[in-house]
């Protein structure tokens, strides 16, 4: 089965570039660790400690707002002068926490496709874990079309952690889709996202 979705097909390939190939990039698995745990701090205190009244979260979403925006220029900047880390070239984790960057620039659909493209080609090379292309495909899809693919958007509410059932086609279809990139079921997912009081990919 097919994974890579035929939008990115057209993708300019031109945004790739060899990591490693600038100066200045033995810094960068720090820089992404420090962006990646301000966003995740960031989240985790908004949902966690809780908001009181419209106001207090109106601050908080301008906070994060404003952490993505800075975050996302400091990605691009990486990008241009290291290219995509992966797990061959630096770590695991560099590669997951560029992800997280990319996938909360909703503001910047020219840095998510930009991110997205580079997945994609790690995926088929087998140099970038696949779960990385689900996270930010849904992320995209769900900003242009209100549905998901993989399931990988949580929504934290009063409710508790779920995946609305409106932005998916069905349970049995994405478990599919999941398993063919080796993910858990997205019953198995949501479980883990709640006995870890904070979803990994909430938004």
């Amino acid at each position: 089965m097919k994974i890579i979705c035929a939008y990115l097909l057209p993708i300019l390939f031109s945004f790739i570039f060899n990591a490693g190939a600038s100066e200045n990039c033995s810094s960068v698995p720090d820089e992404l660790d420090q962006m990646a745990t301000a966003d995740q701090s960031l989240r985790y205190d908004g949902h966690n400690i809780g908001l009181k009244g419209p106001e207090e979260r109106a601050d908080w979403n301008l906070k994060v707002q404003t952490l993505n925006h800075v975050n996302g220029e400091k990605l691009k900047s990486i990008l241009d002068r290291c290219g995509w880390p992966s797990e061959e070239t630096l770590d695991g984790r560099s590669s997951s926490a560029a992800q997280l960057i990319a996938q909360h620039s909703d503001h910047d659909d020219q840095l998510q496709m930009r991110a997205l493209a580079v997945i994609e080609g790690r995926v088929r090379n087998g140099t970038v874990d696949p779960k990385q292309f689900a996270h930010l495909s849904d992320r995209i899809q769900l900003r242009r079309t209100g549905k998901q693919i993989y399931g990988t958007q949580l929504l934290v509410s009063n409710e508790g952690i779920t995946l609305p059932s409106t932005e998916i086609d069905d349970i049995d279809s994405v478990n599919k889709r999941r398993k063919a990139l080796g993910m858990e079921s997205v019953e198995a997912y949501i479980a883990q996202a709640k006995e870890s009081q904070f979803g990994k990919v909430t938004r």
